[in-house]
């Protein structure tokens, strides 16, 4: 079943692993070094966003964050993607 959670700081090592996952799947247009500069500057911005975790049962599906109502975020783990997941959160 579906359920999601509000994300607390103790929940952003979790984030930054499905970040991680998730952009190194989606974003191979990205240089290492571009990777490790985002990596550093995105926990700058969950508090600036709703972040919500995203689970099946107990198994983390990925995040997102929403800002004034609109999707700011979104990051699934690979194992998830292609999956329709992304349309139920």
């Amino acid at each position: 079943m579906l359920t999601h959670k509000k994300a607390v700081l103790d929940d952003y090592p979790k984030v930054l692993e499905v970040w991680g996952k998730s952009v190194k799947e989606t974003h191979n247009f990205l240089s290492q070094k571009d990777f490790v500069f985002y990596q550093e500057a995105i926990p700058n911005y969950f508090n600036a966003v709703e972040l919500l975790l995203w689970y099946d049962d107990e198994q983390l599906l990925g995040f997102s964050g929403t800002q004034d109502e609109e999707l700011a975020m979104l990051f699934l783990n690979p194992e998830f993607m292609g999956k329709n997941m992304a349309v139920k959160f």
